[in-house]
């Protein structure tokens, strides 16, 4: 008997995952600041962080047949960089952070490199700004209808999409989104 119970429940579990295969989207940033991906999907919404170069992967609810994708830069990584931006000034005039008597000047060497690494908190903050400027641009991916489970009743949805968040010349960060039905070409943003 109990056998037969546990074939039971194996049975409709299978049979659920048959018609049920939920969407899955995966998310890759190819730009050199983080982004939050502003997710909309059905009444809900949700941010999913991306850092430079880096990917992530969703997976969606079976009755979802479309998400809509939205670039964000990421305001918290900027003031993480603006507090590290002021801490490296200070140790370059002399006003650091460690104990005793101010150092008044440092050797020619690693003055050059703490400017270095302020010229290049200066060119990310630049370039966040520039994406910010540039407005939000979204795109959207379209799940393909899977088996119909009529004893369930209601259709499925599945399948693998992918957002690739690219910077354009102007700055944008752009989403460019592929769904699963469309295989040789991305969607354009809106």
């Amino acid at each position: 008997m109990r056998s037969r119970t546990c074939s039971a429940i194996l049975l409709l579990a299978a049979l659920l995952s048959a018609c049920f295969s939920a969407p899955t989207v995966s998310f890759r940033n190819d730009t050199p600041i983080p982004v939050a991906v502003r997710v909309n999907h059905g009444d809900m919404n949700q941010l999913i962080y991306v850092s430079p170069g880096g990917r992530k992967t969703q997976i969606f609810g079976v009755g979802e047949s479309e998400i809509s994708v939205t670039t964000i830069p990421s305001s918290d990584w900027v003031a993480a960089l603006q507090v590290e931006r002021k801490l490296l000034i200070q140790k370059l005039e002399g006003r650091g952070t460690e104990p005793g008597p101010p150092r008044l000047m440092w050797n020619e060497e690693e003055n050059e490199k703490i400017q270095n690494e302020i010229d290049s908190i200066d060119q990310k903050l630049s370039t966040f700004f520039q994406a910010k400027s540039a407005g939000l641009k979204e795109c959207s991916v379209h799940f393909i209808e899977t088996e119909t489970c009529e004893s369930f009743g209601r259709p499925g949805y599945g399948g693998i999409g992918v957002v690739t968040i690219e910077r354009r010349p102007d700055g944008s960060l752009v989403p460019q989104c592929l769904s699963p039905e469309v295989k040789d070409k991305p969607a354009s943003p809106r």
